[in-house]
């Protein structure tokens, strides 16, 4: 999975700069994430080697999102102290996801862990949402200050 991850990462990387369209990319991650996560919750019953699978390849794309997430509002802050506190606060809130995830595959959930798939599905679906609300908030602001036609980092 560390090697899809470069892969992946990389892919996707490119083509956000290409298109200039980070929260589009950090959706298809998250849809990504959202297909394999689903497919292992409903593999339960399958061979361990389908589940393996699927997890490397859910593994693979788990973390995209989170670089783009990084470059997207680097860009986006109007000021080095704005751009210290936003990156400061995303690094801690993947700290604290990572503290509440493993918390989730709780072995009285096994062996189909119902509780823990929902809530990860539940977690990305939020985050495209998210994603959505953030893209308008940056598109906002990147029109309220420039008065010139500039291509936004959306």
């Amino acid at each position: 999975s560390s090697f899809l991850v470069i892969i992946l990462s990389f892919s996707i990387s490119l083509a956000s700069d290409k298109t200039g369209w980070r929260g589009l990319w950090c959706i298809v991650a998250f849809g990504w994430s959202i297909i394999f996560a689903g497919s292992l919750w409903g593999s339960v019953e399958s061979s361990q080697w389908v589940r393996y699978a699927l997890f490397t390849l859910l593994s693979g794309g788990n973390a995209l999102a989170q670089g783009l997430n990084d470059s997207w509002l680097s860009i986006n802050a109007q000021s080095k102290s704005n751009r210290s506190i936003g990156l400061a606060l995303v690094v801690m809130g993947s700290n604290l996801g990572g503290l509440a995830g493993q918390q989730l595959f709780r072995s009285s959930d096994a062996p189909k862990y119902q509780s823990a798939f929902a809530s990860i599905l539940g977690l990305y679906g939020a985050s495209i949402i998210l994603t959505v609300v953030i893209t308008g908030v940056y598109w906002r602001a990147n029109k309220r200050t420039t008065s010139d036609v500039v291509r936004c980092q959306l």
